[in-house]
């Protein structure tokens, strides 16, 4: 009898232990976000809803406020979005507003308020991150923590750069990133990690990654060597193939995610380094612009923190000073046409398969027991770019290239006049002392 209780037990414990096992719970929360069609699917479900409801999204005005209160309502769970059937009501009893260590800078609502100028005259303006995190699921005395970014704002009363985004909607910038932001969190809920997840929307980013840089600016030393990936969504569904970038050599945790999302799979490609001269990005500290760097990781790349960015385009045919979306459809990125109705007729059979592979590779990856040690271990292999972010060593490089090629052209402009003059003699034929040979070149 004693043995046959012992057996129950251990099947009992074996069972538990498989129903509760994170991986188990995780698996079943991708499946969850996933769907055969984009009507099933719960990112394709929140970029609807979220821009449906907040189409004018600029920094600093009154509807990108409201478009902050959304995010605040989803982590609260008071249930205020447009239609009570479309899945979107979940209660999501793992997050609380996050902390920084040194300063209350996140309100009991998750508001990060901030102040920044912009536009020629310098107007003030004011916005707001919203953040929150979702505790490990054991006393984590690391304090070790993942960061997933995105920014909720667009550029809908904005017409700056060569580009019209007055109108626009910004379904794909940065709707769909959102999206994804949502999704995650909906996917993580009840799955243990060993880890913090912060959920971080950033505002301001359409006026240069303004609200970003004050969270990175805000991090304490302990708070950046803590953490161990920057997750970045921008533009993540609305292009013809869904990319990744980590930084401008391989590194560690990059080699990890893409395995992660063979695993998974997801259909994920690295972005190439096109580069962008003779401008320095102020963002990464990287002696050149690369579209890898335009977005809100490189605040904190530039701190050496790993980070992970998904975009979305067609690099395939790009060339390095034209960023193109796809093959099939114009742009919409920085456009008055990013609207939610040319973002459906484009990729609305499409956008949501990329969507919903970030939340399963992400889902994939943070359950993954290699995860922690494979971050760590590429934070310590990080190479430094430190001497390209001193601007007397990046003018000391330009000037020696201008002086080698100075050089190089005088010592061909010396040869080729100490050259002997080309005479004819009187049946029109050259001096055989005259012709000029391929020795005189030195080759």
């Amino acid at each position: 009898m004693k043995k046959i209780a012992r057996m129950f037990l251990i099947l009992f414990t074996a069972a538990a232990a498989f129903l509760l096992f994170p991986f188990g719970r995780a698996v079943s929360a991708a499946e969850f976000v996933g769907g055969s069609n984009a009507e099933q699917s719960i990112s394709y479900k929140f970029l609807v809803d979220f821009v449906t409801q907040h189409s004018a999204r600029t920094a600093g005005t009154k509807e990108c406020d409201e478009a902050a209160s959304y995010i605040v309502d989803f982590f609260q769970d008071r249930g205020v979005f447009a239609d009570a059937e479309n899945d979107l009501n979940h209660t999501l009893t793992d997050y609380t507003p996050y902390s920084f260590e040194n300063k209350a800078l996140v309100t009991d609502m998750g508001e990060m308020p901030f102040t920044f100028y912009a536009g020629e005259t310098s107007t003030e303006l004011k916005s707001k991150n919203i953040v929150y995190v979702k505790k490990a699921a054991k006393p984590n005395p690391e304090n070790k923590q993942v960061i997933v970014g995105a920014h909720y704002d667009n550029g809908a009363t904005l017409s700056t750069g060569g580009s019209s985004v007055e109108g626009g909607e910004g379904a794909s910038d940065n709707g769909s990133g959102m999206a994804v932001f949502f999704s995650l969190a909906v996917a993580l809920q009840g799955v243990e990690l060993e880890f913090d997840v912060v959920f971080a929307a950033f505002s301001a980013e359409e006026y240069g990654l303004v609200g970003s840089r004050y969270f990175v600016s805000n991090m304490t030393k302990a708070e950046k060597e803590k953490t161990l990936l920057m997750v970045n969504l921008d533009v993540v569904s609305g292009g013809d193939y869904l990319y990744l970038y980590t930084d401008e050599v391989k590194r560690i945790h990059g080699d990890f995610l893409l395995a992660a999302a063979k695993k998974s799979g997801v259909v994920l490609k690295s972005v190439p380094n096109y580069r962008i001269l003779p401008y320095s990005d102020g963002y990464s500290g990287l002696p050149y612009m690369t579209y890898g760097m335009m977005s809100d990781h490189a605040p904190f790349y530039r701190e050496g923190i790993n980070v992970a960015s998904f975009m979305s385009a067609n690099f395939e045919i790009t060339s390095s000073f034209d960023l193109r979306e796809s093959a099939s459809h114009p742009n919409l990125v920085n456009q008055k046409e990013d609207t939610l109705e040319n973002y459906i007729a484009y990729y609305g059979t499409t956008g949501y398969k990329k969507a919903d592979g970030i939340v399963s590779l992400l889902c994939a990856a943070f359950i993954d027991t290699d995860f922690v040690s494979a971050m760590v271990k590429s934070a310590e292999a990080r190479p430094s770019f430190a001497l390209f972010d001193n601007i007397a060593f990046v003018i000391s490089i330009y000037a020696a290239a201008a002086l080698l090629l100075a050089g190089g052209a005088y010592l061909v402009y010396v040869r080729l006049k100490n050259l002997p003059e080309r005479e004819l003699d009187r049946d029109n034929t050259k001096k055989a002392e005259d012709i000029i040979v391929f020795e005189d070149f030195g080759i």
